[in-house]
């Protein structure tokens, strides 16, 4: 790789995200630090840096102090979940972290609640009473604000455009009480969402390297996906995901929509070929 090249910096997240440490510390003195953090706050690695890096821990201490103040939210709303009027599902990071050794490694931008699609207005409303704000409403989901942090709350895991293979009966067959109406979703439920978010995520705001040590922890949990249509399409995908295709800048309106669309047609064109094959099979039986 010529110096200065920005597969360095690939090279080096990647390592950090798959624990290879030392190998990530042999080329650093190659990066230049102001450019490294760029990269490792893209990918939500700072506080995992902080621990792991020494060189990098004076740099990364925001990063650190944000995600214990992000982590001790989540903890106050999950109180505010609890008694809410209807069941709610915690998911992705804010849930996943639990997995980690160290939860606060998990940095994570807001919290995301899934509910019944008929239990939305009446969540919204217990939301707004307890004084939550109303950031924005966009089809299956609306954007609160809790004391500064985003909490979305789904009624899909996608935009129409993707089959919505993770169904409201999964979703609640496969999740666990806490306390009260506030439910987390299964270990296998949980790396199947993983799975699932990824997969469609990579063309809207792109692959994030801490989602290698989601499916780390979660896979050292004993989690695997459920048996739902299409989902091993995700899972090939995201095992065959190439460090050097990283980036560390949401790529523009345009590539998101146009590249978008064919990752999706992807997944429902193998879904649909994968659901009539077994079809056939089925048949002969």
């Amino acid at each position: 790789m010529p110096k200065g090249s920005s597969l360095y910096y690939k090279k080096f997240v990647h390592l950090l995200a798959k624990d290879r440490i030392a190998e990530a510390e042999n080329i650093l003195d190659s990066l230049d630090f102001d450019e490294v953090l760029k990269w490792i706050r893209y990918h939500f690695l700072g506080s995992l840096a902080y621990d792991k890096v020494g060189r990098l821990r004076d740099m990364t201490i925001v990063d650190r102090s944000q995600s214990i103040v992000y982590w001790n939210l989540r903890d106050e709303l999950f109180d505010v979940l609890k008694d809410s009027p209807k069941e709610v599902v915690v998911f992705k990071g804010a849930h996943v972290g639990e997995f980690y050794p160290v939860r606060v490694w998990r940095m994570f931008s807001d919290i995301d609640i899934y509910v019944r699609d008929g239990d939305l207005n009446t969540i919204s409303e217990y939301l707004l009473q307890r004084g939550l704000k109303l950031k924005r409403e966009h089809g299956f989901q609306r954007t609160f604000s809790f004391k500064g942090l985003d909490v979305e709350v789904h009624t899909r895991f996608s935009r129409r455009i993707y089959p919505d293979i993770i169904s409201s009966e999964t979703v609640f067959e496969n999740s666990e009480r806490i306390y009260g109406n506030l439910l987390l979703p299964s270990p296998d439920l949980a790396i199947t969402i993983f799975y699932f978010h990824a997969y469609k995520s990579a063309y809207t705001s792109s692959f994030r390297a801490i989602w290698w040590l989601d499916e780390r922890f979660l896979k050292k949990s004993g989690a695997k996906p459920l048996n739902l249509p299409g989902i091993d399409v995700c899972v090939r995908w995201f095992e065959n995901f190439k460090w050097k295709a990283l980036v560390c800048e949401d790529p523009s309106e345009v590539y998101r929509r146009i590249f978008g669309i064919i990752h999706a047609l992807k997944f429902i064109t193998f879904k649909i070929f994968t659901y009539d094959l077994s079809r056939r099979a089925h048949r002969r039986l």
